[in-house]
Parts: C-alpha cells; structure tokens; sequence
C-alpha cells in the first residue's frame, strides 16, 4: 500500500476520471473512480482522527461472506465504518485478527467497504 497526501489522492482521481465520455458521468462511474483508488492507498489522516492518526479504506468489490482486511497499523483500529456497495452505511462486526488485520464475517456475501482508523 502506497502512503499518500490528500493533493497526491486528489491528482490520482483526476487521473483516473473518465475524461472521454459524451454523457453524465454516473453514481457508477464515481464509484468505480474510487473502489480503483481505495483499494490501493493507505494514507496518513492530517485530522488525526484515530489513535495512531492513520485511515484505511478496505474496497471489497467481490460480495463475499468474510472480509479480511490487511491495515497495518501495529496495533487495532480505534475504529471501523462500513458501508455497502451504494455508499450506505451498514451494521456489523468484526474482530482484530492479529494487531495488523481486522476479520468481517457476514450472513450472505456483500459488497461495500470499510474504513478503518488506526
């Protein structure tokens, strides 16, 4: 996982924003912009929101009953947020594998992501 700026993250979506469409761009479109992006960056939250002031974004693309995601923070994250894959907040739980990775099991496999500080 690459460690980006907020101007870094800014300049990548310009990068990957589709410039050649005769159309609106589409909820889908900036979806796809992101999932392409989150699944790739870890970056350092200059709020410090978190204890140790880092955020993941966890992308799962693939609707999948479990979701293992590896954050590399050291230690648990402060704290998880989940959503689905139309950006809307969901419920659940999960546990800390092991001090860098953090287990969600659901009942039927679900899209969506999930954003965690460290």
């Amino acid at each position: 996982m690459a460690q980006m700026t907020r101007a870094e993250i800014a300049d990548r979506i310009a990068d990957l924003w589709p410039t050649n469409v005769e159309r609106a761009i589409s909820a889908q479109d900036l979806r796809d912009v992101v999932s392409s992006l989150a699944a790739s960056v870890t970056w350092h939250d200059e709020a410090g929101s978190g204890d140790g002031g880092e955020r993941y974004v966890h992308a799962q693309t693939a609707a999948s009953t479990v979701w293992t995601i590896v954050h590399n923070f050291g230690q648990p994250p402060g704290s998880v947020r989940l959503l689905d894959a139309t950006g809307a907040e969901i419920v659940g739980s999960g546990e800390d594998v092991d001090a860098n990775t953090y287990r969600i099991e659901w009942a039927s496999p679900l899209a969506g992501s999930a954003i965690l500080l460290g």
